[in-house]
């Protein structure tokens, strides 16, 4: 018995050990550390982080050393002023770009990334019509009010967001083909649910999240957040931007006072 005792002794220091060790050479926290910071997300998403800590700090110094306008939180709680403009919209006209329309406009730091999503979509027979993009202030406040006047506002705050409100006024959201749930089962809408991710795109208001987005299903609605982000939200938080979106919201400032120089 005194030997057994001596053994579990032996492992629980080990453990005890082991929890206060750096677990990434860019970060000061320890395994317990970081599950404390982790402590408000799902738990899923928390098994899936202390599985692969090192992982997690590594993709969370680079979203924390990218821009971080890419990853403001705009949702039904948090909005954008109605002058905000971004200050690097480009007109798409004469891009490489399967365009619906002309006249849409992104943000000039999401292009290089767009081409090649779209390059890659288009050489796996999967082009990509662009339907959407860039929509101002006042664009939305139209949009919105000429909606009111068709549906009831439970409606609408389903399926469109008030001034202010709209991802679209980021300048990093994209509305891919047909605006119907019909996309989803595009070859289109197929491959960038399984492969935008890797290109710095997410879908934002995804099946089955609608109590945590706020909105119905759009499988056609990307946002642009860049490589690290979308890698945390595929790898770690069960694909919600949202869920991410929140969580950095909450937690970036106590991460980069844990950076290491």
């Amino acid at each position: 018995m005194a030997a057994l005792i001596a053994v579990l002794v032996f492992f629980l220091s080990v453990a005890e050990g082991c929890s206060q060790e750096v677990i990434h050479s860019g970060f000061s926290l320890t395994r317990d550390d970081l599950k404390e910071m982790i402590s408000g997300i799902p738990p899923d998403a928390q098994k899936k982080v202390l599985a692969e800590p090192e992982e997690f700090l590594e993709l969370m110094g680079k979203a924390l050393d990218g821009p971080q306008d890419l990853l403001l939180l705009v949702d039904k709680k948090n909005g954008l002023p109605s002058g905000s403009v971004p200050a690097d919209l480009v007109t798409l006209d004469g891009y490489p770009l399967s365009l619906n329309k002309k006249g849409l406009s992104l943000r000039l730091i999401l292009i290089p990334d767009l081409l090649e999503m779209a390059e890659a979509a288009r050489a796996q027979g999967a082009p990509l019509p662009l339907q959407s993009s860039y929509r101002s202030y006042a664009r939305q406040t139209t949009l919105y009010r000429y909606a009111l006047k068709t549906q009831s506002r439970e409606e609408v705050e389903k399926e469109l967001a008030p001034p202010g409100h709209s991802q679209h006024q980021l300048g990093t959201a994209i509305d891919f083909g047909s605006i119907t749930l019909s996309f989803a089962n595009t070859s289109a809408g197929q491959w960038l649910f399984a492969n935008a991710w890797m290109f710095g795109f997410t879908l934002s208001f995804p099946k089955g999240m609608e109590k945590e987005t706020g909105y119905s299903y759009e499988p056609w609605h990307y946002r642009y957040v860049g490589k690290p982000a979308a890698a945390l939200i595929q790898g770690f938080f069960g694909g919600s931007q949202q869920g991410f979106l929140e969580f950095y919201a909450e937690t970036n400032g106590a991460f980069r006072q844990a950076r290491l120089q």
